[in-house]
């Protein structure tokens, strides 16, 4: 004897599964990091920078650092660091917390995308756990960004591009180093997420 089908059941069964999609796709969809802009109170007594050289503009924090550009090759480079006055921030000094890495160079024509994930695949092969392999996406200036995440959650490395040329910002907090004297602290990198994220966000094109 054959039963019949409860259409009525199987249709709210189908509505449910349809719903659970879309909230999981909506939860993907947050899940991206996007660079919203700060209100004013939060910057109001941040310093301009301006980079002529270099082609864009921000605002710093007032108690953090800038310094010269330098130039190799085709790249040129400047550094923000906090809260010492560090010029190079893969040579970490006790007390330094976070630092930024700006680079210019000249765009290949080659899609950021494609390129980052290469470069991800390529240092997966004989330094695992290098990268997250997920790469995410957000907007610099209205530009569309790429953004890698090391896999020990010290480091952001963007990369986008602007007219000729390609930019590679790089977020980084303190990797414990206890042989340093004193101790070099280990530096959670979610403790300055945020003044990154709100520091992106007042990055602005000059020419």
């Amino acid at each position: 004897m054959h039963k019949k089908l409860n259409w009525k059941g199987f249709f709210i069964a189908v509505v449910a599964v349809i719903v659970v999609e879309i909230f999981a796709f909506q939860l993907m969809k947050t899940g991206d990091p996007k660079i919203h802009p700060p209100t004013e109170n939060q910057i109001a007594n941040w310093k301009d920078y301006q980079n002529a050289e270099m082609g864009f503009s921000l605002k710093l924090p007032p108690s953090w650092f800038s310094h010269a550009n330098t130039t190799q090759d085709s790249k040129t480079e400047t550094v923000f660091s906090y809260p010492i006055d560090a010029n190079d921030p893969t040579l970490w000094i006790p007390n330094q917390e976070a630092a930024i890495t700006v680079i210019k160079y000249p765009y290949d024509g080659k899609d950021i995308k494609s390129e980052a994930q290469q470069w991800v695949d390529q240092v997966e092969k004989t330094t695992p756990h290098t990268f997250n392999k997920q790469l995410q996406t957000t907007t610099i200036d209205g530009k569309n960004a790429v953004i890698l995440q090391s896999g020990d959650n010290h480091q952001e490395y963007i990369y986008f591009t602007n007219g000729n040329y390609t930019y590679n910002i790089t977020l980084s907090t303190a990797r414990a180093d206890t042989k340093s004297n004193p101790p070099i602290a280990d530096v959670p990198f979610q403790r300055y997420q945020n003044t990154f994220a709100q520091m992106l966000s007042t990055f602005t094109f000059t020419n």
